[in-house]
C-alpha cells in the first residue's frame, strides 16, 4: 500500500467528528458549563473545542500506533475506508469505557498516566475488535 490516504484520513477524521459533535452537544444541551475539566467549568466554545481537538488528537495518536504494532505482529490488517472511519469514530467511547476502570487517581500525574494508558488500550482494544485479520495465505 503506497497511499495512504485511504487508511489517514478517517483515522484522523474520526475521533474529530466524535469529539466535536459530543462537545456541540453538551454545549447546546446542557449550556456553557456543561464541561468540567479539573474543577474548573469551561466558560468558552473555544476552549471547550480546543480541549476536546487536543482529546482527539492523542486518540489519533494511539489508533496510527496501535495500527502499526498490530500490522507489524501481523494480528491485524490496516483499517481502511468505511471500517477505518467507524473504528476511529467509536473510539472515545472505548477510551469512556475503559476509564470507567476503578483506578485511584492520587494526584494529578496519576490522573494524566491513566488518561494516557486507557487512549493507549481503548486504541488497540478498537483497532483490534473491529479490524479485520491479515489473510493467512
Amino acid at each position: 500500500m503506497t497511499d495512504l490516504r485511504p487508511w489517514l484520513v478517517p483515522t484522523l477524521a474520526g475521533p474529530f467528528v466524535t469529539m466535536w459533535t459530543l462537545t456541540i452537544l453538551a454545549l447546546l444541551l446542557i449550556g456553557d458549563g456543561a464541561l468540567r475539566v479539573f474543577g474548573f467549568d469551561l466558560d468558552t466554545w473555544a476552549m471547550a473545542f480546543f480541549l476536546s481537538g487536543a482529546f482527539a488528537s492523542g486518540l489519533f495518536v494511539f489508533l496510527a500506533i496501535a495500527d502499526v504494532v498490530l500490522l507489524a505482529t501481523k494480528r491485524r490488517a490496516v483499517p481502511t475506508g468505511s471500517a477505518a472511519f467507524k473504528s476511529a469514530a467509536l473510539s472515545p467511547f472505548a477510551f469512556w469505557a475503559v476509564s470507567l476502570l476503578p483506578i485511584p487517581v492520587t494526584s494529578l500525574f496519576v490522573a494524566i498516566l491513566w488518561a494516557v494508558t486507557a487512549m493507549a488500550l481503548s486504541a488497540f482494544a478498537i483497532r483490534w475488535l473491529l479490524g479485520k485479520p491479515i489473510d493467512a495465505t
